[in-house]
Formats: C-alpha cells, sequence, structure tokens
C-alpha cells in the first residue's frame, strides 16, 4: 500500500531533524483567506537547499496553484481542493528530481554486542523522503559515537566495537534518538 502524502512529508521532515536544523527551519501549512493553502517547506541545509522550480496555473477561484523555490523555500499555495496536490509536486516531482546526490546526512547506526546501547556515526545521502543510502564508515573513535547517558561514555569497550551490522551502499530507515548529547537520526532497520 502506498504511503499517504501526510505520513511522507513527516519522514521527510523527521530525517531532516539532527538537533539543530528543527529550530530554525520547518514546515508550514496554513490556510489562506481566497479560500486556499499555503505550504513552506524550508530547504536550507537539506539536500534540497539549492534547488530550483516553478509551476503555476489559474483558471479562475476553484482551480489555482502557484509553486516555486526561491531564497532555499519551497512555496505551494492553491485552492482549497489543492493541499494534496502541493505535497505531491514537493514530493514526487521536486524531491526525485531537485535532490543534491553529493548532500551528506550523519546518521548513528547501533553497534551489535555492546553491554549498553551504543551507536556510531556514518554518512548518508538521502534516497527518498524515508531512505538514506550510507555512503562513508570512518574508523570507530570515542568522538563518533553517541549513547544515552554520559556515565555510558565510560562503560564503551572500544575493542568490541570493531564490526558494525552495516555497510556502505546499505539504504536503512531512521528514526529520531534522544542521545546524551541531543537529538539524532538513528538507523532502526535496512531496506531493499
Amino acid at each position: 500500500m502506498t504511503k499517504f502524502l501526510l505520513e511522507r512529508i513527516q519522514d521527510w521532515y523527521r530525517n531532516n531533524c539532527d538537533g539543530d536544523w528543527e529550530h530554525g527551519f520547518g514546515i508550514k501549512i496554513t490556510t489562506v483567506d481566497n479560500p486556499g493553502w499555503s505550504v513552506e517547506i524550508e530547504l536550507q541545509d537539506t539536500a534540497l537547499e539549492k534547488a530550483e522550480y516553478s509551476k503555476q496555473y489559474d483558471n479562475g477561484d476553484d482551480d489555482w496553484l502557484f509553486i516555486g523555490i526561491k531564497e532555499g523555500k519551497f512555496t505551494g499555495a492553491g485552492d482549497p481542493d489543492k493541499l494534496n496536490e502541493i505535497l505531491r509536486i514537493f514530493l514526487e516531482e521536486v524531491l526525485p528530481s531537485q535532490a543534491d546526490a553529493s548532500y551528506t546526512y550523519s546518521i548513528y547506526v547501533p553497534v551489535p554486542n555492546t553491554k549498553i546501547p551504543v551507536w556510531k556515526e556514518v554518512t548518508a545521502r538521502a534516497v527518498n523522503e524515508s531512505v538514506f543510502e550510507i555512503t562513508q564508515i570512518d574508523e570507530t573513535a570515542l568522538q563518533n559515537l553517541k549513547v544515552l547517558y554520559i556515565d555510558d561514555y565510560q562503560k564503551i569497550e572500544m575493542e568490541n566495537l570493531r564490526e558494525l551490522e552495516y555497510k556502505i551502499g546499505d539504504r536503512v530507515k531512521c528514526k529520531l534518538q534522544t542521545f546524551f548529547e541531543g537529538l539524532g537520526p538513528a538507523v532502526t532497520e535496512k531496506v531493499e
């Protein structure tokens, strides 16, 4: 079954939250007095930060749509029946055609066989609104590990952190995890 557009936009938002981005950027969906809908999606510090896109038509009060990207912000407005269309255009036209494949995110993969929960930072690129592809895995060092509590750092046995269940090229889904140092996208599963 195809995911609903609202679930998909939630995935995109969640996958861009990193403990910092969501404090300055986000998504706004409001009504306008024409009547109609207005959607603003801030694209700074995402794979879409360099995107360019424009689409519009005006067939009267009952059938209008204006979409554009300017200064790092996707803006869509449309008549009362166009909210789904605005979200669909963002997810199915803008995201696949405008995402910068070289833009990378820090995500965190769980480290197996540890006495306490430990995650390792890896580099990934967005494949779509809900999937990342791992592009780089650096050597394990204390600086690229995440734990739940500050005392957990003392409990890490570095010699047990050699192998991961993930490799470069793996496609994964994430959820937001609250680490000791703050929020971040933590890998929950591999996808085919």
